[in-house]
């Protein structure tokens, strides 16, 4: 049940993704924020488990075998189909500049390198690939973070790990300078944005997730709760300070442009869902919806919601513009409820034909114990996520 908890928030931080890109959430880019803790939550107890059961080159050998059974298939099955496109863009005329875009766009998708040209000044946005930049960081962390807990003794691991989450701001900080000097001309004009982006920037939500999983005692609901409220008031407060008006993401839209929100914006929220995830680790926060077997299915497969939501929203609007371009808020309206039940098609199809063969094999060759096969119920530390955070 513990695992259907957190398959449901990772739907959830979906969901907020989604509802931002069909316009109608202005806050929901935050879910990716809640990605990156939920990352460092899952995925920091489990190495710190496999580093006590496996040798050093066992160690590395087993973990990046098991991510990459677990991202590469459906990552670079996604880009083929890309390519495909823009080897049709190169004979075919015509085709929608998305398409034709793709040929100079694709090789920062396929190294894994799309936040640095997403935050670069000579990023053009691709309703086709903008939104790999997040599945870049992720895979930056992947790579960084073994090395972190293989490096860092198990009595040091905690205030490494406060460090990091102290360091985070200074981090931010440390970007925005550079981007407002000489340098500045190497970067997006959009100096919130292109923090956002930078993988550097979210160095605090991955080590507050670790340090939660390990070290943290859950707080009250109440306490939680309160903190919410404030940080939602002091958003607001700063945001009509700055501004002079409020808008409807209680002072936190897009990108935390105002009151140097960029800055220490970022650490205040991550550590809000970090709570909230120790509250569904123990079973404490709206456990009949945290729990509900759909929902946490639908979480179960929101690797394949978030490669693919993107590219059914542009091709479902091309095809709305083209048929109703007289009633746009009907094509509004259809966009925002038709794209969600096709993204969830898609990836049910894609979960089973597509991930599923491969995710069966982690098990059989990169065992998380020297000695107990891993599976689903394999659990050591409560802090343990889901079989297939690994």
């Amino acid at each position: 049940m513990i695992y259907r908890g957190l398959d449901t928030f990772r739907l959830f931080a979906f969901l907020a993704v989604y509802l931002y890109h069909v316009h109608v959430m202005e806050v929901g880019y935050l879910g990716v924020l809640a990605f990156f803790v939920l990352s460092g939550f899952l995925i920091t107890p489990i190495l710190v488990e496999m580093r006590a059961e496996l040798s050093g080159v066992r160690f590395f050998i087993n973990f990046y075998g098991r991510r990459s059974l677990r991202i590469f298939p459906l990552y670079y099955a996604y880009l083929i189909a890309m390519a495909a496109f823009a080897g049709l863009a190169l004979v075919v005329d015509g085709l929608p500049q998305a398409v034709q875009q793709i040929s100079s766009q694709i090789g920062y998708a396929l190294t894994y390198s799309y936040d640095f040209f997403h935050a670069s000044r000579s990023f053009s946005h691709s309703p086709l690939l903008t939104h790999f930049w997040s599945l870049a960081v992720e895979e930056q962390f992947y790579l960084v973070w073994p090395l972190v807990i293989f490096c860092v003794p198990r009595n040091r691991l905690r205030p490494v790990l406060m460090a990091m989450i102290v360091a985070g701001p200074f981090l931010r900080l440390a970007e925005a300078g550079l981007m407002a000097s000489s340098f500045g001309g190497l970067f997006n004009q959009r100096m919130d944005l292109a923090i956002y982006v930078l993988p550097f920037s979210h160095v605090d939500a991955f080590a507050i997730g670790g340090y939660l999983a390990l070290f943290a005692r859950t707080p009250s609901r109440a306490a939680i709760g309160l903190y919410a409220a404030m940080l939602a008031g002091v958003g607001l407060l700063t945001e009509q300070l700055a501004t002079g008006s409020m808008g409807a993401a209680l002072g936190y839209g897009p990108f935390m442009a105002d009151s140097w929100k960029s800055v220490w914006a970022y650490t205040a929220l991550n550590l809000l869902f970090g709570w909230i995830l120790l509250l569904i680790r123990d079973r404490q926060f709206l456990r009949p919806v945290m729990e509900q077997s759909t929902l946490s299915y639908l979480g179960k497969i929101s690797y394949g919601l978030y490669v693919y939501h993107f590219a059914v929203i542009w091709l479902v609007t091309q095809a709305v513009q083209a048929k109703l371009e007289g009633f746009p808020t009907l094509g509004r309206l259809i966009v925002i409820l038709g794209c969600l039940p096709v993204t969830v098609l898609i990836s049910m199809i894609s979960y089973r034909v597509l991930e599923m063969p491969f995710l069966r094999l982690k098990d059989r060759l990169f065992a998380r114990s020297a000695t107990v096969p891993a599976s689903p119920v394999h659990v050591v530390a409560p802090a343990t996520g889901p079989f297939q955070a690994t």
